[in-house]
C-alpha cells in the first residue's frame, strides 16, 4: 500500500490525474488488487473508528513517558491521566467519533513523538499528533478507494486491448502492523 498511497499523493501534489491509458500496465503492477484494497481500507476505517480502551492507553502512554529523556524530572502519572482524561472525557477531542483514539493512532502518535520530542511531549502536542494520525489514517481510507477506481480503469483498458487477463488476487502481499 506505500507505494500506491505515495504515487497517488506524488500526482495530486503535482495537480496530474494518476490514470493513463498508456501507464495502465504499469499502475496493475503498482497498485494492488481490489481484495487487498478492501481490506487495507477495512483497517484504516478501523483506525479511524474504533477507539482502543481506556486500560490499554494508560499504560501505553505510561511507557512513552517512561522512555523519554526527562523521565525523571517529569510527573509522569499526572501527564498520563491528563492525557486519558482528555482522550476519553473532552468532546471537543473526540470531534464527530466515539471518545479515546485507536491503538494504531496512538501507537504512530508515539513514534512520532519520539522522533520530533526529545522531552516527553505535553498533553496538547500528543492529542495534537493523536488528532493528526486519525487524519491521515481517514484520507488512507479514501485513498484506497481512489486507488480501487484507478485498478478498475487500468484493468478496463488493459482488457480493450485484448491483453490477457491481471490477476485478481494477491496471496503474497504482507500487511505491515501499523
Amino acid at each position: 500500500m506505500e507505494a500506491s498511497l505515495a504515487l497517488l499523493h506524488k500526482h495530486r501534489k503535482a495537480q496530474q490525474r494518476l490514470f493513463h491509458p498508456k501507464r495502465a500496465a504499469e499502475l496493475l503492477e503498482t497498485i494492488p488488487v481490489s481484495d487487498r484494497l478492501t481490506k487495507a481500507e477495512a483497517l484504516f476505517l478501523d483506525a479511524v473508528e474504533q477507539p482502543a480502551p481506556e486500560y490499554w492507553v494508560h499504560p501505553t502512554i505510561g511507557l512513552m513517558l517512561q522512555s523519554s529523556r526527562n523521565a525523571q524530572s517529569i510527573d509522569g502519572d499526572a501527564i498520563r491521566c491528563s492525557i486519558t482524561d482528555s482522550m476519553f472525557r473532552d468532546p471537543v477531542i473526540w470531534e464527530d467519533h466515539q471518545p479515546g483514539f485507536s491503538a494504531p493512532v496512538i501507537a504512530r502518535a508515539i513514534r512520532e513523538a519520539r522522533r520530533t520530542h526529545d522531552d516527553a511531549p505535553s498533553t496538547a502536542a500528543f492529542l495534537k499528533l493523536c488528532a493528526q494520525h486519525r487524519a491521515r489514517f481517514r484520507q488512507w481510507s479514501k485513498d484506497t478507494r481512489v486507488l480501487a477506481q484507478i485498478r478498475y480503469d487500468a484493468e478496463d483498458h488493459i482488457e480493450k486491448l485484448g491483453a490477457p487477463a491481471q490477476p485478481t488476487d494477491d496471496d503474497d502481499g504482507q500487511d505491515i502492523p501499523f
